[in-house]
């Protein structure tokens, strides 16, 4: 799907539609993945937050209320409704931070 479907081909045959594998606004999360993200976030001990204003919940609350251990950097070019609760907040795009982080990294 290198250059996305056309819109005469989101529709199965079965009348079901094609969708990104994305939680879409006012639809529920599955509960196992929820409870697999919160686990995570609260045993981790390092939680980059990238690109997000930090304002959609539940999700916003894994860095806030979730990863209470973690050292929780932020990538965003904006100061965020989460920005005081990190430890670092990196004022960059992601495109631009992301590949300094992990350049060193590079062989």
């Amino acid at each position: 799907m290198e250059n996305g479907l056309p819109l005469d081909e989101i529709e199965h045959e079965c009348g079901g539609m094609f969708r990104p594998d994305i939680v879409w606004f006012g639809e529920g999360l599955d509960q196992k993945i929820w409870a697999a993200a919160s686990d995570a976030a609260a045993r981790s001990e390092v939680m980059l937050v990238v690109g997000t204003s930090g304002m959609v919940n539940p999700a916003a609350a894994l860095a806030t209320r979730f990863a209470t251990g973690a050292y929780i950097a932020e990538i965003n070019p904006e100061e965020t409704a989460i920005s005081g609760s990190c430890d670092l907040t990196i004022r960059l795009p992601a495109t631009v931070a992301l590949p300094e982080l992990v350049g060193p990294l590079r062989s």
